[in-house]
């Protein structure tokens, strides 16, 4: 009997422990998408009160709707299962089993909020779990920010991050054994380096890179990759990113390939090294043509980083756009403002100074509590200019902003090829991609305008609307008509 038919047996008899037990921790990663999705539907049937008192239940959703890229949804039940824990008996094992679904899911979730961070904490310090978590739910190249990432990307916790490691390298032994040193390093090393601490990054990094986790080990060696740039005597950056593809693939480390690929042809942009670029580039267009998953942030970044460096700012600025919305779904300040800052480039780029202007200034804004400078300072040139303009016009005295221009000015004289625009780079405006007809359709879908409502007032075929929304959607780089709707109003082409 396969898992759906015991779930509907169990559904018939109208028990929910029985369903709880089908869905025991461990089932969701051993099951494929299309059973997920019809265990899903089945457990959408139920009460909302009888599913709040089955942990097993909770996770299981919670952890699907993480998947989907739906945050709110696996907040919500994320929320359940953490009052379930609350209100379990200390010492009791229903207790231990509910400390380790909360942080499971915890560690899973796309984002890491305030909350969310200190929860992590508590049963980390506080309880002690008897099961050690996979490299992947704390690594910082799987997919998932590690503890370090979230705490990196709190006000408070951001400025103090050397309290952050006093408190987490403890209790890392309990999840990864040997490895947590390299894990909280790798983490500390990342954040001393956006805060442009370049030595002090290059003490820490070391012990992760003589992890065995093949995910440590990777972060500590992009990590010194981009941090022996600063060091003409130092190992170059091509020799330590090739040590790092042979020891992934020595590794079998096939899950880290695609960042590994992203990481190298970031590297190559900044050199101006532009044939390899287009190769990746047209191979990825493809793969993650339909991808907008958090997971995938990384990979789209760059995907966007390769257009801005080929001279293709419009499909850069819709790209960046949609990952943007993406990201600020959840709480992540740094890679929202890497979005915004090479948004603001290519919006530059294409003539759009004032959009560029507002969007530099929305990055400065999400940075500026931790004190971030490399997010700014690694994109060169381009960056300089806008950063000395938005200086001289209202921002004079802003030693914040003085520190990032000065380190944006180093890396320019260092890497002058980045972003260097192609002879044949466009100039065109951001709205030119969307003929008259689809501008006249989005315009009314933006005033709440139903399809029909739309066919009448264009005097066409509701077929017609309907084609025009699905290319609308493809050029913007959206998921739906109201993303696609948000999109044109930051790009102001509605």
């Amino acid at each position: 009997m396969d898992i759906l038919e015991e779930m509907r047996g169990a559904l018939v008899q109208g028990s929910s422990e029985r369903l709880s037990r089908i869905l025991a921790p461990g089932v969701y990663g051993r099951i494929g998408a299309a059973e997920r999705a019809g265990c899903v539907a089945l457990l959408r049937d139920l009460p909302s009160d009888q599913l709040k008192t089955q942990p097993n239940l909770c996770l299981f959703l919670a952890l699907d709707a993480f998947e989907r890229g739906e945050i709110p949804e696996g907040r919500r039940w994320q929320s359940v299962l953490a009052a379930l824990r609350d209100a379990a008996p200390d010492d009791s094992e229903e207790r231990r089993r509910l400390d380790y679904a909360v942080f499971r899911l915890s560690a899973q979730s796309p984002q890491t909020d305030n909350a969310n961070l200190l929860l992590i904490l508590a049963i980390l310090y506080n309880e002690f779990l008897g099961q050690p978590a996979e490299y992947g739910w704390l690594s910082a190249t799987d997919g998932f920010p590690s503890v370090l990432r979230g705490a990196k990307d709190l006000s408070d916790w951001g400025k103090n991050y050397r309290a952050v490691r006093s408190i987490v390298k403890p209790m890392l032994h309990v999840l990864l054994e040997d490895e947590g040193l390299g894990v909280c390093e790798a983490a500390v090393a990342e954040l001393l380096y956006e805060k442009n601490c370049i030595n002090e990054a290059s003490i820490e990094v070391a012990a992760s890179l003589t992890a065995a986790a093949p995910e440590i080990f990777f972060a500590g060696m992009a990590q010194l990759a981009r941090i022996n740039r600063f060091d003409p005597a130092a190992t170059p950056a091509r020799v330590i990113l090739r040590q790092l593809g042979e020891q992934l693939e020595q590794r079998g480390a096939e899950h880290l390939i695609k960042n590994y690929r992203a990481l190298c042809v970031r590297f190559l942009i900044e050199e101006g090294e532009l044939e390899p670029v287009r190769e990746w580039l047209q191979h990825c267009e493809s793969d993650l043509a339909e991808s907008r998953h958090p997971r995938e942030g990384y990979l789209l970044t760059t995907r966007a980083r390769a257009y801005i460096a080929l001279g293709r700012y419009r499909d850069a600025a819709t790209l960046l756009e949609s990952v943007t919305l993406m990201l600020e779904r959840g709480f992540r300040p740094l890679d929202t403002a890497d979005c915004l800052a090479n948004s603001a480039i290519a919006c530059e780029l294409l003539g759009s100074s004032s959009l560029a202007m507002e969007k530099l200034e929305r990055a400065l804004e999400l940075t500026r509590p931790y004190g971030y400078i490399r997010v700014f300072a690694d994109l060169g040139g381009q960056m300089l200019r806008l950063l000395e303009r938005l200086r001289g016009s209202r921002r004079a005295g802003d030693p914040y902003l003085a520190a990032i221009c000065a380190a944006t000015e180093q890396f320019a004289q260092l890497r002058p090829a980045l972003y260097a625009p192609p002879a044949q780079a466009e100039a065109a405006p951001l709205a030119e991609g969307l003929t008259q007809a689809e501008l006249g359709v989005l315009r009314l879908i933006g005033e709440g305008r139903t399809n029909n409502e739309v066919a009448a007032a264009m005097q066409i075929k509701l077929t017609t609307v309907k084609f025009h929304m699905k290319n609308i959607m493809g050029k913007l780089g959206a998921k739906n008509r109201t993303e696609a709707v948000s999109i044109a109003r930051r790009q102001k082409i509605i």
